[in-house]
């Protein structure tokens, strides 16, 4: 009976990514370099918040989603698109994604934090050249 079932019930609740969200077409990474209590460091922003549960327990689910939305608003809507490489001063979302990152940067670290450089890697999964955004 189940065979009967699931063949007529799964044309129509198929799930798949599009039913909640546009599949994704790109792949990003996220750099931070920057001082802390004189030291330098270097960070990959994505992979670190990309541990979707330690998120829920930690409660990172709104700085991740903060940076994921800034990087979406960015990428979209943003005049540098067109450019393979680049600096984005100036761009708002740009601004955004920078304040962000550096607000996670401070709670997680807990220092004194200083000169800040972020870079934006957009790997395109059609095969268009990568891009590079750095402030």
């Amino acid at each position: 009976m189940d065979y009967y079932a699931y063949y007529y019930a799964y044309p129509f609740f198929q799930q798949s990514w599009t039913l909640f969200t546009p599949p994704p077409d790109c792949n990003y990474r996220l750099f931070a370099d920057f001082s802390l209590n004189g030291k330098a460091k270097q960070v990959e922003i994505l992979s670190t918040l990309a541990h979707h549960h330690n998120n829920r327990l930690l409660g990172n689910e709104p700085v991740t989603l903060a940076i994921a939305n800034s990087i979406h608003y960015f990428e979209k809507a943003s005049p540098h698109q067109e450019k393979i490489n680049g600096p984005a001063n100036g761009d708002k979302n740009f601004k955004i994604l920078e304040h962000s990152v550096r607000r996670y940067l401070q709670h997680e670290f807990s220092g004194s934090l200083t000169g800040l450089k972020l870079m934006l890697e957009v790997t395109p999964i059609n095969g268009k050249p990568r891009r590079l955004y750095y402030n």
